[in-house]
């Protein structure tokens, strides 16, 4: 089980864990002492919940090896020089290529370690709905909406055990459906910007996550 140390005083909580450390820092942000008591401890119960480990360097391991051969191949995405909005009533979903699927895991990558901050958009703090709106941005071209609500009503809702690479997972974890997204990735493991750990890679079998998964959507084009 996963020890983190907290320090309050802004809306990013540094911290330090055995799971993950990073050396990038959040801008200062000055929340009431109220905020920074319920923000406190949401992040120990998700530490707490969050009892399966992922080694992240078996992760990254994991999808550089990968092979044409082992990678679900889709018909190429069509070429597109700017941004696609969602229409949520069609059906096509997104191809995932080789290529495309490394693109995705490129960008998650890149970000792992940039912390958690509430209304942040970049590298020096981001939130949960930000990540993914940014991962499909830059990978795929494609335009979420901004915030966990609005992409939840995108795309076609897909059940637990239909996850693919891919869809959006979402979560009720502050008692509002949903309140936390994340992107799938294969064997239950999917990216998001978690609170505790900032961007990082969890498991849906881990007890906090599994009891708080309200639902999947499959982004179309």
């Amino acid at each position: 089980m996963a020890v983190l140390y907290f320090s309050c005083n802004q809306w990013h909580c540094t911290q330090t864990s055995p799971r993950y450390t990073s050396s990038r820092t959040s801008k200062s942000l000055q929340p009431k002492e109220k905020k920074i008591r319920q923000f406190s401890s949401a992040l120990k119960e998700e530490v707490l919940g969050d009892d399966k480990k992922v080694e992240i360097d078996k992760v990254k391991m994991r999808f550089a090896k990968n092979s044409p051969n082992e990678v679900p191949t889709k018909k190429n995405k069509q070429s597109n020089s700017g941004s696609k909005n969602i229409k949520s009533n069609e059906s096509e979903k997104i191809s995932f290529t080789k290529e495309t699927r490394e693109d995705v895991m490129n960008e998650v990558l890149s970000m792992l370690g940039v912390p958690y901050l509430w209304g942040g958009e970049d590298e020096n703090g981001i939130d949960c709905s930000a990540f993914t709106r940014r991962v499909f941005q830059h990978s795929l071209a494609v335009s979420l909406p901004r915030t966990s609500r609005e992409q939840m009503r995108e795309g076609k809702l897909i059940g637990k055990s239909k996850l693919d690479f891919g869809d959006l997972v979402f979560f009720n974890t502050r008692g509002v459906i949903p309140s936390h997204v994340g992107i799938y990735l294969e064997d239950d493991l999917f990216a998001h910007a978690s609170e505790s750990f900032g961007v990082t890679i969890s498991s849906l079998e881990s007890s906090y996550y599994n009891s708080r998964f309200v639902g999947a959507r499959r982004i179309v084009k």
